[in-house]
């Protein structure tokens, strides 16, 4: 009896930690579903969702569940091109507290963009593209972990009340409230350029944390700070050419 005991407390680990791949795709049959809120009603903490190439016209939420939502290769750029999100609200929300372990990588967002409430999912390896709003809106203390995206060509912000760490994004042509506003969290080793602002603060406004290693360039704003424009932030360490505002220069 006691080996018996012995040998299934070795072994309840192992079953623990089994976690399930789940397949969608909206064309083959042979996937698990056709659908990715059907695929993230069914996971459960620690599984992974495998998005196949398609564009899937639906408005998803995680629920709480801290999966993971990625394309067949978030490495592969045509692959994330072509493995698209879209709809005509929020394309993805998080308004369950989910944490870090709920993760989207290697997709195409579109539509609305992404809607964080109290929450600190994270973000990587993603196209966050002609959002008709900002591409990545926080609200009450939301502070996803946002890295190694491309956020471009979104209005009115790239990304809006977020706090949690920036770093590695390409983030350009967004506007009319700039690349990033009002985002607290540190701001590291980005490519912030183009971006356009009716207001103060072309790349930044109201941003805190440490601002550092960033390259920042031509980015413009209607009034005040074609770069940063106020904020708490510790400027350190970035590269700030060609910015131009209404009244005062980069």
């Amino acid at each position: 009896m006691k080996k018996m005991l012995f040998s299934l407390m070795c072994l309840l680990p192992a079953l623990v930690a089994a976690a399930n791949v789940i397949t969608v795709d909206c064309v083959d049959p042979a996937a698990d579903f056709d659908r990715i809120q059907d695929a993230i009603d069914a996971a459960s903490d620690g599984d992974t969702i495998v998005v196949k190439p398609c564009t899937y016209n639906e408005n998803i939420r995680f629920k709480g569940r801290a999966v993971m939502l990625t394309s067949k290769d978030p490495y592969t750029q045509s692959v994330v091109e072509t493995t698209i999100i879209t709809g005509t609200g929020y394309a993805v929300s998080f308004d369950f507290g989910e944490g870090s372990g709920s993760i989207i990588t290697g997709l195409t967002i579109t539509g609305r963009g992404i809607y964080c409430n109290g929450a600190s999912p994270t973000f990587t390896r993603n196209i966050i593209r002609q959002c008709t709003n900002n591409a990545i809106t926080g609200a009450n203390g939301a502070a996803p972990f946002i890295s190694s995206n491309t956020i471009t060509s979104n209005s009115p912000a790239g990304i809006y009340n977020c706090h949690g760490q920036i770093s590695d994004n390409t983030i350009n042509n967004n506007g009319n409230n700039g690349a990033l506003y009002e985002c607290s969290g540190n701001i590291i080793g980005n490519e912030i350029s183009n971006n356009v602002s009716n207001g103060h603060g072309g790349a930044m406004y109201l941003c805190g944390g440490a601002i550092t290693g960033n390259v920042i360039t031509n980015n413009t704003a209607a009034t005040n700070g074609g770069a940063i424009f106020m904020g708490n932030g510790a400027v350190t360490g970035n590269l700030i050419v060609g910015n131009r505002s209404g009244s005062l220069g980069g």
